[in-house]
């Protein structure tokens, strides 16, 4: 005979009172979904961008804290009204100018940018600044942790520091660093960063001749889509069947809880978050209602794959 369990009752979530599912309803209309994922995606990119600045500034003056805690009110203010209208940018009327902001920034996640350029002075600039830059400083260790995997000796200075010094052992350790230096693509550390403008660099040697070039270059351009966007590589096209699926997943929903976490310092149980988005409050709760938490990491998959930017344009070729 089985013993009785006393548990104590849950806590409930801190969610917002902006928060209502029943204001996610898009139907099957695919431009609308296209401007609320662009939305979403660029208040994203603000998001990350704020979270990485707060990183790298571990002693803030009075005057940066000041500007510090205006833009997380600026984030946090932006998130709540986007709970309290998800389709905010699809009712607003066009004489209203924060709609025509509203309209601007989604308009910049829709304008397809150039296939190929030159790269300027600007692009120079940014690439040599990149060693100077404290993310991408912690990011390059990090990934060469990875790419290492031993962990017999350490690099007193960092990866990029000078001079390498080595201990217990003194065998391949600057060859594994110059190993990475020269064989990590850079555009795996560039996509990882808040600010990724979606351009990835090539080098191109033209004493081959053309037909070798656009050969290289069109097996080039398939590994590297296929790495850097796995899931968006091929054109699937978005039909019917997939918006309802994304309807069904409450992926709107789920993007906005996530952003709302993110600026406000909470953090949510997948298993609470699956039931705030998939129980239905008219049905008794059961064991058997199914796997929330499973709906809900499965949500958060899909959710992140839609909201990086390489993805979302190639869904918006999709369409």
């Amino acid at each position: 005979m089985g013993r009785r369990r006393n548990f104590a009752p849950k806590t409930p979530l801190p969610i917002p009172s902006e928060f209502n599912l029943n204001k996610y309803d898009f139907k099957g209309d695919y431009e609308l979904w296209l401007s609320v994922l662009a939305l979403r995606v660029e208040l994203k990119k603000e998001v990350e961008e704020f979270l990485a600045w707060k990183v790298s500034e571990l002693e803030l003056s009075e005057e940066r804290s000041e500007i510090y805690d205006y833009a997380l009110t600026r984030l946090q203010i932006k998130i709540l009204s986007l709970l309290d209208s998800p389709l905010q940018q699809a009712q607003a009327e066009e004489s209203n100018d924060q709609a025509m902001a509203i309209k601007d920034q989604v308009s910049r996640w829709l304008r397809k940018p150039d296939a190929v350029s030159d790269r300027t002075v600007v692009d120079e600039l940014r690439s040599a600044t990149k060693l100077d830059n404290d993310v991408y400083k912690r990011l390059f260790d990090r990934e060469f942790e990875n790419y290492n995997q031993r962990s017999d000796r350490f690099f007193a200075s960092g990866l990029l520091g000078i001079p390498l010094r080595r201990l217990f052992g003194e065998t391949h350790g600057v060859g594994d660093a110059t190993n990475f230096l020269t064989g990590y693509s850079i555009w795996r550390a560039d996509i990882q960063m808040p600010n990724f403008s979606g351009e990835f660099g090539v080098k191109v040697n033209l004493y081959h001749d053309d037909e070798v070039l656009i050969s290289e270059f069109r097996k080039w351009l398939r590994a590297t889509r296929a790495a850097a966007v796995p899931n968006f590589s091929t054109n699937k096209g978005i039909t019917a069947t997939t918006l309802e699926e994304w309807a069904e997943m409450r992926l709107v929903p789920y993007i906005d809880l996530w952003l709302y976490q993110k600026m406000f310092g909470e953090t949510f149980p997948f298993a609470d978050i699956g039931e705030i988005l998939f129980h239905d409050p008219n049905m008794p709760k059961n064991e058997d209602d199914g796997d929330w938490t499973k709906r809900a990491r499965d949500t958060h998959k899909r959710a992140m794959e839609l909201m990086n930017p390489l993805s979302f344009y190639a869904l918006r070729n999709n369409g």
